[in-house]
């Protein structure tokens, strides 16, 4: 018999990063520079980081968000977000267009289909009109041309 499998909390490169613990604020001020850099910067006294380093006291959130967004930690989060967002955004823009150029072949079947009845596609041309308007979602630059 297999053991059921333990679900752990997934993170995507999207999420907010998890902060705090003397440890996670140890690294994130080693990564930055040192006690005396993070308290130059962040206009903080050395003996407050260093509280925070050691646990004598709870780093506060804001702090240790500020100071992983310095930081290599939050700069490749930043990067990567930045990164997949366009790739994201370039995909969607290719299936809209690739979706546009569909449907003005369908659009032009349709006309060359009711040519033998004007008032058809005189409602069919309007229908092309109202499509073009920049209301109808195509994206920039992609008209419909039929």
């Amino acid at each position: 018999m297999t053991e059921p499998r333990v679900q752990h909390e997934s993170r995507s490169a999207f999420s907010m990063p998890k902060l705090g613990g003397a440890a996670h604020c140890r690294e994130l001020v080693s990564d930055y520079g040192g006690i005396h850099r993070v308290s130059e910067d962040f206009q903080v006294t050395p003996g407050l980081v260093s509280q925070y380093v050691s646990g004598q006291l709870e780093a506060p959130f804001t702090f240790l968000l500020a100071l992983y967004w310095q930081t290599s930690h939050g700069f490749r989060q930043a990067f990567s977000e930045s990164h997949w967002t366009h790739q994201y955004n370039s995909f969607k823009v290719a299936e809209a267009t690739e979706n546009v150029l569909k449907l003005e072949r369908v659009l032009a079947h349709a006309v060359r289909l009711l040519e033998c009845r004007p008032d058809a596609v005189s409602v069919l041309r309007e229908a092309i009109e109202v499509a073009k308007l920049p209301s109808s979602g195509h994206p920039p630059g992609v008209s419909l041309m039929v």
